[in-house]
């Protein structure tokens, strides 16, 4: 945020003003052949869309023309497109593009993406296009939301814009376009502002469309495109894999993340396996190569004993089908003898090492997720800060936000949009310095609610899983005193792909830590507009002189995790959101103080230790190399 931008949050009289920009999809068509090149093709492309509703028309920006799942590289005249395949070139009426020789109308799908203008009202920009001032009275609302760490599911980011409708501009262009999965980006500022002064209030995507004769109102998701998905999506059987697949074998096609063990092979001929390349080749165009799977080991499973006998293998490879392996020893050829079946240890040399963040990097690709749209930085710090080993093997269809939930559960992690609409991941962090602060002067209400039943005394954690049996390993995290206490046993079993017993178990811990409380959830409502740019899972800072919630009575500096998030943009812009009190710990983790300063536990009094028994550092933050904070208290 800037200078400008925080004095403007500041101001008595904040003159807000919205902005919208929208990008929709063009099919393009018919093409014709550019005569003195040889591979150009163009068609008539306009800067305006001309309508009846909009006399001189309306002006669109080219962002950027995509054939079928690849995008083109922009060139600077029409003789670099012609040496250039899957590129395009725009001189403001044609647009010019070469896909290799062929005609564009070969493809399935040739688009050219633009952006449409508009504002709450109007506002001019010396380096911008002008912004249509319509946005309609029902002013633009943004909702995030993160689920339980225990007991919540994946929830989209929702939200909704209403463009005025009143001459009829949508009635042509709903049905002219292509809106579906297309993005809307909300920024913030005021009158007077440089268009670099106003702040990315949020990105979403398009999932309906609704023109009437006033209005046409569009409704707004993030993630749920995307994780409305079945997966593995394809069959053996689906006639794209090579020629010795059997064309009768209705086994799903499985996908691989990091490493696993026991697991069950498809058969693609008699006694020829296939456990490499159409694991991946047949998930979306995009995706980058080098992912066969490496085979560590591979064993005859005899159906009634459970006996596993190692297997000499032959092996095999071809550009068009992979490694197939083929069993030697006839005694273990399925073709002969029905009493055994092929397991394998598999690894994806996609990963040097099987961390996480490579893993659910490599999901969302293959969910159709650009890497452009994907903040790798961010998952490589998680696999440098946080190096425990993932793995799935995933055969029986299961929607992909409950696989992308457990990746979640599997690190006490986040996975969320960022406001520029990039995926990211945090891990939840409570010693981390809060990035935002708020204090009785910025709150309207504070409504508190408490579930008593929330807590639980113990946690269990499956681990290593087992495609081929649907066995696990279990790490299990309990406290008596809770039990006791409650006068109830309450246990939770949480699913996991961590292969590590050491994971596991700090997992457990963590989980079994943050739940032997009661956590409390507050409803606020704020009268100022610094946390229009947070997102849910950031920390608050509170300071308030009632705080129920502390052992003191009041709240001096505690933090909380803002669990839900609503952005109202107008007429009247104002936050609401829903703050929770780090599983009834916020007393006791981050950072704690004895109602005047941080207090260290090197110098901390009797009283302030066995009051605020997990401080650690100067800054009041836990560390975790302390042993006062491992030796029972805080795990992490």
């Amino acid at each position: 945020m800037t200078v400008a931008y925080n004095a403007l949050l500041a101001s008595v009289g904040q003159a807000i003003v919205v902005l919208a920009e929208i990008q929709p999809l063009e099919i393009l068509g018919v093409w014709t052949k550019e005569g003195g090149y040889t591979n150009v093709y163009s068609t008539p492309w306009a800067s305006t869309i001309q309508t009846a509703a909009v006399p001189g028309g309306l002006y669109r920006r080219l962002d950027k023309v995509r054939g079928n799942a690849t995008d083109f590289s922009l060139q600077a005249s029409e003789a670099l497109v012609d040496s250039h395949a899957n590129s395009y070139f725009y001189d403001g009426t044609k647009l010019y593009v070469n896909i290799g020789g062929s005609s564009p109308d070969t493809l399935a799908m040739t688009g050219a993406f633009f952006t449409i203008f508009f504002a709450s009202t109007s506002v001019s920009f010396s380096d911008q296009p002008l912004y249509e001032p319509r946005l309609a009275d029902t002013w633009p609302s943004i909702v995030t939301e993160k689920p339980d760490p225990l007991f919540g599911a994946t929830q989209a980011d929702t939200g909704s814009l209403a463009v005025s409708n009143a001459d009829g501009l949508f009635d042509e262009m709903a049905r002219r376009y292509v809106w579906r999965n297309k993005t809307v980006t909300f920024k913030m500022g005021g009158v007077g502002l440089a268009y670099s002064d106003y702040s990315t209030i949020g990105v979403m995507l398009i999932n309906a469309i609704a023109p009437d004769d006033d209005v046409c109102a569009f409704t707004l998701e993030v993630q749920g495109a995307v994780l409305n998905q079945s997966i593995p999506p394809q069959l053996w059987a689906d006639g794209v894999d090579a020629v010795s697949v059997q064309a009768t074998l209705a086994q799903y096609k499985p996908w691989l993340l990091g490493h696993a063990k026991d697991c069950k092979l498809p058969m693609v001929a008699d006694d020829v396996y296939e456990p490499t390349d159409s694991i991946f080749r047949s998930s979306p165009a995009g995706i980058v190569a080098g992912d066969l799977t490496q085979v560590n080991a591979m064993y005859a499973v005899n159906k009634s004993t459970g006996a596993k006998t190692p297997l000499v293998l032959f092996t095999d490879y071809s550009p068009s089908v992979g490694a197939l392996y083929s069993i030697i020893n006839a005694t273990y050829q399925v073709a002969t003898s029905s009493t055994y079946e092929i397991w394998a240890d598999l690894q994806s040399e996609f990963f040097d090492v099987p961390t996480f963040g490579a893993a659910m990097v490599r999901f969302l690709q293959l969910l159709g997720v650009e890497t452009a749209q994907i903040d790798t930085a961010a998952f490589t710090a998680l696999d440098t800060n946080a190096p425990a080993m993932a793995g799935l093997y995933l055969v029986t269809p299961a929607p992909a936000a409950d696989i992308l939930r457990v990746f979640e559960q599997s690190l006490l992690g986040q996975i969320y949009h960022t406001t520029a609409g990039l995926w990211t991941i945090r891990r939840w962090d409570p010693s981390s310095p809060a990035q935002y602060s708020i204090s009785d002067a910025d709150i309207v209400s504070w409504t508190p609610t408490e579930d008593l039943k929330s807590s639980v005394n113990e946690v269990r954690i499956n681990y290593d899983m087992r495609q081929a049996t649907g066995t696990f390993t279990q790490a299990v995290s309990s406290d008596s005193t809770v039990q006791y206490a409650n006068e109830t046993s309450d246990s939770v079993t949480i699913p996991s792909y961590l292969l590590m017993a050491s994971d596991a178990s700090a997992l457990a811990n963590h989980m079994r830590f943050l739940k032997c409380a009661p956590s409390g959830r507050y409803a606020v409502e704020l009268r100022g507009l610094e946390l229009m740019t947070a997102s849910a899972g950031d920390m608050v800072s509170v300071t308030r002189a009632r705080g129920p919630i502390a052992r003191t009575g009041r709240l001096d500096g505690q933090f909380f995790e803002i669990m839900k998030i609503e952005k109202v943009l107008g007429p009247i812009p104002m936050v609401r959101v829903e703050l929770e009190d780090l599983g009834g710990q916020t007393d006791r983790i981050g950072r704690c103080t004895n109602g005047t300063s941080p207090t260290d536990w090197s110098t901390a009094a009797a009283s302030d230790r066995a009051l605020y028994m997990f401080c650690s550092d100067t800054n009041g933050y836990v560390d975790p190399t302390d042993p006062q904070t491992l030796n029972g208290k805080v795990p992490y």
